[in-house]
């Protein structure tokens, strides 16, 4: 498995635009190899003043899934209109998950 994570810096205010966009945008869960994503909002006193923090947050089962679907159609209609004058600054990381341990449900 693998998690990727897009972090994100945009000026303040802006990040309830982006939310939406993702959340009319959002073409995962038919993607094989998909396993959930989140979007996050760095808390109250983080970078301060004109500028706010997010980190997407995605899990695939493996780096070749992830990679079929930012090569295929459903992550191009997801970024379709992308304006290249976007305030939006990201960084993308990806890591391979070594261990992980789950609350008991029981």
């Amino acid at each position: 498995m693998i998690v990727v994570m897009n972090r994100l810096t945009v000026p303040a205010g802006y990040g309830d635009r982006m939310a939406g966009m993702f959340r009319e945008r959002a073409t995962f869960s038919q993607a094989p190899g998909f396993i959930d994503f989140a979007l996050l909002k760095e808390e109250a006193g983080g970078v301060g003043g004109d500028q706010e923090r997010y980190v997407v947050l995605m899990r695939w089962a493996d780096h070749a899934s992830f990679d079929a679907w930012t090569a295929g159609d459903a992550f191009s209609q997801a970024h379709r209109g992308t304006d290249p004058n976007s305030p939006v600054r990201a960084t993308l990381e990806t890591y391979e998950v070594l261990f992980e341990e789950r609350a008991n449900q029981g």
